[in-house]
């Protein structure tokens, strides 16, 4: 079984049972190996490694590489590239080659991610950068290496109060611009940061990531229009900015527990 899932700046591979790949290099990618089932045979630059469940080798860009799993065994595998915009490092990132970690978690977040990016559906680039940041983040705490001893303060300091202009300014740029698709990009500009600086400043101080507060916002203003209006549901999901209705109906689902008819019905 082989599960590969892509977004623009990682790729995410769940493999089992008999495989081998020959020789090969990532010119610009990180990557992280972890047997979650049995073990793993891993060549890096011509070194043998006998990896076993919850052990994580790191590869950097350019290092040659191949490995070989048997029947019954099984393995995570996480590429990375932008390793110093993501973390905001001044040098390229050093890992320990070799480290620990937990097969279990692991394997309940990939099911995560898994589930997040196939359920898409074309909720927007958006939604690809909350499971690309859920991704990072779990990386971000789980390994160990530079990026840790030598990151940006201000990345776990946040903003400072919601007094701050830019914060400010993103804010009620979301208010107004809701009803259209907005990317990260913009609003990071708007904040004057790096995109990772600031999804992870916005989420320490509003508590949820930009994309779960537009989300919000969203909700919010189709809730009243099912209240004040007679519009279909598909008329509401257009307008408040969801890309259709099936994105409604789950986003429903999941923070109000109901479908929009439902929703609707019980106010009348």
């Amino acid at each position: 079984m082989q599960i590969h899932m892509t977004t623009p700046r990682l790729e995410l591979w769940r493999i089992e049972n008999s495989f081998v790949n020959e020789k090969h290099r990532h010119h610009n990618m990180y990557q992280i190996t972890v047997p979650v089932y049995g073990s793993c045979a891993f060549d890096l630059e011509n070194n043998s490694f006998q990896l076993e469940r919850g052990e994580a080798l790191i590869k950097s860009p350019n290092d040659s590489h191949a490995f070989e799993i048997r029947d019954g065994e099984g393995v995570v595998v996480i590429q990375l590239k932008d390793f110093m915009e993501i973390w905001e490092l001044d040098c390229p990132w050093e890992p320990v080659i070799q480290q620990r970690v937990n097969g279990d978690e692991l394997l309940r977040q990939h099911r995560k991610w898994s589930v997040a990016l196939c359920s898409n559906d074309g909720i927007g680039a958006e939604f690809i950068e909350e499971t690309e940041l859920e991704i990072i983040n779990y990386l971000f705490r789980t390994l160990r290496g530079n990026h840790q001893k030598n990151s940006n303060p201000n990345v776990q300091k946040g903003l400072l109060d919601c007094e701050d202009p830019h914060l400010v300014r993103v804010l009620q740029y979301m208010q107004d611009c809701y009803m259209k698709p907005v990317s990260i990009e913009e609003l990071a500009g708007i904040a004057g940061m790096s995109r990772y600086h600031f999804i992870r400043s916005f989420k320490a101080l509003i508590g949820r990531s930009p994309y779960q507060y537009m989300l919000k916002i969203r909700i919010d203003e189709a809730k009243r229009r099912l209240r004040s209006t007679r519009h279909t549901v598909t008329d509401i999901s257009l307008d408040v900015g969801f890309a259709s209705p099936s994105q409604l109906y789950r986003a429903f689902q999941k923070f109000i527990g109901m479908s929009p008819e439902q929703y609707r019905q019980q106010l009348f």
